[in-house]
């Protein structure tokens, strides 16, 4: 239902946190609907973007014939 993904992460600390020892994370991209985050114990909260691909959700009246009349239509 979509394409041309990106994966967004930032990373989150508490204030206990060791600020000394600050990691980088890295995404791998999305493959089958999945993706990794690299990285050497921490939190981040992570963001998918994607594209979506056009989904015909009503048939076009002119192709199906139509039936009932007034609101009470039926394909």
């Amino acid at each position: 239902m979509a394409n041309d993904f990106t994966v967004q992460i930032t990373q989150t600390y508490d204030d206990d946190d060791d600020f000394e020892n600050v990691v980088n994370f890295r995404t791998t991209g999305v493959k089958d609907g999945k993706f990794k985050v690299i990285g050497i114990n921490g939190k981040f909260f992570w963001q998918v973007f994607a594209k979506r691909l056009t989904i015909d959700v009503e048939q076009n009246k002119d192709q199906v014939n139509v039936k009932g009349n007034g609101p009470y239509r039926w394909i």
